[in-house]
């Protein structure tokens, strides 16, 4: 009896498991798939999530945005109403997990972004432009986006682009446009351009960044450059009097550059920057400088200043510049020791109207561009510049010397050696005919 009564629990068991399968294979497959795949805010950022299920009102499903036939997806910080930095969006991982095909154009500005995968656009196959402005981006890359024909990055700190597969066509109404202003680039070579031809109306604007080696003739697009080397948006910009500033183009040639120096309530134009003068890079003694813009020598209005945004006013400071230095071993002058073995000493440049002061080991500074290195071990040595009220940029060499730098390290390793060995003798003798007896 009690085989048969396990055997037919068995078999119910076995048919409530077969009508669970069954019932749920005969469910239409559009009724699975009609609400899309789920998300939640273990896919992406919080911030992010937020934002994106409130466009899709209510549950964030792979195909929300898709369903919408939304064009232009506005993810800035503006858009989203946030109070504090910390609802900021500080990633965009987890886009592509959605069906974004209809979205056109992408905004994504004054966010905390500080990368940007090439696979998280992948899911807008026709996006025309993108805005990601005021970032953290050191580099970018677009890869799959070939419809791309407007990218706004400026205010970031951008070193490296690659921009290749972007929509440089010129077949289209709209003209083709990069903007990378107020970045870090400091070669025209951080940026791979994308292919254009004869009919292309392509604008690149690169103004406020550090790039010194362009050769305007050998780019067929525009090319808006301005001022390089003094790069300034939200924080003051610092230069050093071996850094210069360079002058390419502004945009017409009514616009006009002036730098003044400030010297308590007075300023004096230092150099004015035109388009019809041969520039040459300009090198600024120590002190407060600024750069003011003008319309056919009149300062910019407030409406010059709105139809041309990226040439505003800023301040920035000319410093001394880092200390260079040499050793000096038995009259012979190097660069670089990785090792002291003998006494050195360790000669700061000297540049001029500069004093030059050195601190060994955290002490107190000491002004001399001298430093007799006789201490053996590992130690840092502080060098700067001072330049009336400016101070450099404070460069740390670290010596590693030998235990003692009067006597060479192969000799002092004998005389330890030897004096080991005496010890040990003395030992053996006093053990034997002291201890033993």
């Amino acid at each position: 009896m009690k085989k048969s009564h396990y055997k037919s629990k068995i078999l119910i068991c076995c048919l409530s498991l077969i009508l669970v399968l069954t019932s749920f294979l005969l469910i239409p497959k559009s009724s699975v798939n009609a609400a899309g795949t789920g998300l939640t805010q273990a896919d992406m950022d919080i911030n992010l999530f937020y934002k994106l299920q409130s466009i899709a009102g209510g549950v964030l499903n792979d195909d929300s945005i898709y369903k919408k036939n939304i064009t232009e997806l506005d993810l800035s910080f503006s858009a989203l109403g946030a109070v504090s930095t910390s609802k900021k969006i500080s990633s965009l991982e987890g886009l592509e997990l959605l069906d974004l095909r209809t979205v056109t154009v992408l905004k994504v500005n004054h966010q905390n972004i500080s990368e940007l995968k090439e696979s998280t656009l992948s899911g807008m196959p026709n996006l025309e432009r993108l805005e990601i402005v005021s970032n953290n981006l050191t580099q970018l890359t677009i890869s799959q986006n070939a419809k791309l024909k407007v990218l706004l990055a400026d205010n970031n700190n951008l070193s490296k682009a690659d921009l290749s597969v972007m929509d440089a066509s010129g077949y289209e109404s709209e003209n083709s446009v990069i903007s990378l202003n107020y970045n870090k680039f400091s070669s025209i070579n951080q940026i791979t351009f994308p292919m254009v031809n004869a009919n292309s109306k392509l604008t690149v604007n690169l103004i406020n960044n550090n790039i010194t080696d362009i050769n305007l003739n050998n780019y067929s697009f525009n090319l808006n450059l301005g001022i390089q080397g003094a790069r300034s948006f939200n924080d003051k910009a610092f230069l050093t009097t071996t850094q210069s500033i360079y002058y390419y183009n502004l945009p017409t040639d009514e616009i006009s550059a002036k730098i003044f120096k400030i010297e308590g309530n007075n300023q004096s134009v230092v150099y004015t920057l035109k388009n019809s003068e041969i520039i040459t890079p300009k090198y600024l003694e120590v002190g407060e400088y600024k750069i003011k813009f003008y319309l056919n020598d009149v300062e910019f209005s407030e409406q010059n200043k709105q139809d041309y945004p990226y040439y505003v006013d800023y301040d920035f400071t000319v410093k001394p510049p880092a200390p260079t230095y040499y050793f000096l071993i038995n009259g012979e002058k190097i660069d670089h020791v990785n090792k002291l073995t003998k006494k050195a000493t360790l000669v700061i440049n000297s540049i001029e109207n500069a004093k030059t002061y050195y601190s060994v080991n955290g002490a107190d500074w000491v002004e001399g561009n001298e430093v007799k290195l006789t201490k053996g071990g590992t130690y840092p040595v502080a060098l700067k510049y001072v330049i009336g009220d400016y101070e450099s940029e404070i460069y740390t060499v670290t010596v590693n010397a030998s235990i003692n730098l009067a006597i060479n390290e192969g000799v002092l390793i004998l005389i330890i050696a030897l004096v080991a060995a005496v010890f040990l003798g003395v030992f053996i003798v006093v053990k034997k005919y002291v201890l033993d007896k």
